[in-house]
C-alpha cells in the first residue's frame, strides 16, 4: 500500500471509529456497533475496498439492519488491545493509534 493510500485507510478508520462502540470482543473476532448518523455519515465509505487493504483481516460481515460490522482478524497481525485504542482514542492521542497502525503495516 502508498503512503497516499495508508493515510486514505487511516482517516477512513477514524471516520469511522467516531461513530463506533465495541459491543462484543473477543480474541481474533470483534463486533463493532455503529451509532444511527453512520448510515449517511459513512455513506460514501467503500468498505469492501478498505477491509482489503487492512493487513490481518480475515472476514467481515456488515449488518445493515442492526448498524454493526462483525470482523474476523488474525491476532498475530493485530494485537487484540488494538481495537479499543482505535475505537476509543481521543483526537490527541491518535497519533500513537497511527503509528501503531502503520508499524503494522510494516512502516513504522
Amino acid at each position: 500500500m502508498t503512503e497516499i493510500e495508508q493515510q486514505q485507510a487511516l482517516d477512513t478508520l477514524f471516520r469511522i471509529a467516531d461513530y463506533a462502540r465495541i459491543a462484543h470482543h473477543i480474541p481474533g473476532r470483534i463486533r463493532i456497533k455503529l451509532a444511527l448518523a453512520a448510515k449517511s455519515g459513512l455513506a460514501d465509505i467503500d468498505l469492501e475496498k478498505l477491509m482489503e487493504k487492512l493487513a490481518g483481516i480475515h472476514h467481515y460481515r456488515l449488518n445493515n439492519k442492526n448498524g454493526s460490522i462483525v470482523i474476523e482478524y488474525d491476532t498475530n497481525i493485530i494485537p487484540e488491545n488494538f481495537w479499543g485504542k482505535l475505537v476509543n482514542s481521543p483526537l490527541e492521542e491518535r497519533s500513537e493509534v497511527t503509528m501503531e497502525l502503520l508499524t503494522l503495516w510494516g512502516n513504522g
